[in-house]
């Protein structure tokens, strides 16, 4: 958002948009492991005040830190959302690792619990709810 103003404006675009910020969520569809339509993978960085702070200080390279050591408060960051996705059985292994912003973090994710023995069980199921935000 910031580097679409000039350079003699984006100082100004910082101080602003940390001050109304209250998050951002940037999402991906992948294809489900069932072959029958798309999983959304969601990841949440709410504006805390470490937040607020990296955006009005231009240190934005910061904020994934910010977003992994926000999980309970709600934050998630892209590799999380599609590892989860992974774990239900809704996307398989090849998909989420070709969609990985990590793949290393990723795949620690997805070992963290075993994958459902089945992902072809996934094709009558509803949908998982992972990556929903609820306040």
């Amino acid at each position: 958002i910031i580097d679409v103003f000039p350079p003699h404006q984006q100082n100004q675009v910082r101080i602003q948009l940390s001050g109304v910020i209250e998050g951002i969520l940037s999402q991906k569809l992948l294809p489900m492991a069932s072959g029958r339509g798309r999983e959304i993978a969601v990841e949440i960085l709410l504006a805390t005040d470490a937040v607020r702070s990296l955006v009005r200080e231009g240190k934005t390279h910061q904020l994934a830190i910010q977003i992994e050591a926000g999980g309970g408060l709600g934050m998630q960051t892209m590799d999380r959302a599609i590892a989860e996705l992974y774990k239900r059985g809704r996307v398989t292994r090849e998909v989420a690792l070709l969609n990985a912003h990590k793949v290393e973090d990723c795949k620690r994710y997805m070992m963290s619990a075993a994958p459902p023995p089945d992902h072809a069980g996934a094709r009558g199921a509803a949908p998982s709810g992972a990556g929903v935000v609820r306040r």
